[in-house]
């Protein structure tokens, strides 16, 4: 179980996040249909907004921004299944826990956005309902600031 670079910033991902991911992504599918990518996101900005300071290190008081895919215009209002936002959750709950005891601290949104990527590359198609079609690259998630 290794720890890494990203290479943005001194930003460190590693296995354990992305298995959480994994695990936690896994058992949600078995039970309900696949999230598409937009609806993982839109789950995550939803469980992180106004509790940003629980999950992650925060360096500004800006309220999280909407998350996106680089280039793919974001969606309208998204409804996000309570199970769905529950399962998030959980997922950064661990991940929250995981970087306090192997970094010994939260980690950052950018990290978290790296570890989706990072499992994605993996077993997107076996995750997301539109994970068929895409390619995800280090980068391609992001933060879009309000105003």
């Amino acid at each position: 179980m290794g720890w890494f670079r990203t290479g943005h910033n001194d930003d460190t991902i590693g296995d354990m996040p992305a298995d959480i991911i994994a695990t936690v992504l896994t058992a949600y599918v078995a039970d309900a249909p696949k999230p598409s990518l937009a609806l993982l996101l839109a789950a995550l900005e939803t469980v992180l907004r106004g509790q940003e300071t629980r999950f992650l290190e925060v360096t500004s008081a800006a309220p999280i921004g909407r998350l996106a895919r680089r280039g793919i215009p974001l969606p309208g209002a998204v409804h996000v299944p309570p199970a769905l936002r529950e399962t998030v959750g959980e997922m950064m709950d661990r991940i929250t826990r995981v970087y306090e005891d192997s970094c010994e601290r939260k980690p950052r949104l950018t990290e978290v956005l790296a570890s989706l990527i990072f499992t994605f590359q993996g077993e997107v198609a076996e995750l997301l309902a539109d994970g068929g079609e895409m390619a995800l690259r280090p980068g391609d998630l992001i933060e879009i600031p309000w105003g």
